[in-house]
């Protein structure tokens, strides 16, 4: 049995339903699963940030990241797994306010100590 004549007269209707498949009107993005805030560590910063996503979504790269930080509330240092590392980059991050850049994160690195990872010792 020839398959080839079935296959050629199929072939303009698969064409055009994978164009359709693949148009902006109906490959629509799938929305974000809806997040549990009350579960996380910083609940405020939690539902605070899909309206911050939103309203910095024309944005690229390093000015909507600092469109998205102006926009959350401060972090619940309180909880965080290293308390007085997030205070101290959160006093960092108000010092740096406005910068963007390398200009930011030179600043960044004046305000804040070197990272020290568990078991090893201090570069000097």
């Amino acid at each position: 049995m020839n398959l080839r004549p079935a296959l050629l007269a199929a072939m303009p209707i698969l064409t055009v339903a994978g164009l359709l498949a693949l148009s902006p009107a109906v490959a629509q993005p799938l929305p974000a699963p809806a997040r549990n805030c009350a579960q996380a560590r910083d609940p405020a910063r939690c539902a605070a940030m899909p309206q911050a996503r939103e309203s910095c979504r024309p944005l690229r790269g390093e000015a909507r990241r600092q469109c998205i930080e102006d926009r959350l509330p401060p972090p619940d240092c309180r909880r965080a797994p290293d308390p007085e590392r997030c205070q101290m980059r959160q006093q960092a991050r108000e010092a740096c306010k406005g910068k963007v850049g390398p200009e930011r994160r030179q600043c960044l690195r004046q305000h804040l100590p070197p990272v020290r990872l568990k078991g090893r010792a201090a570069k000097t």
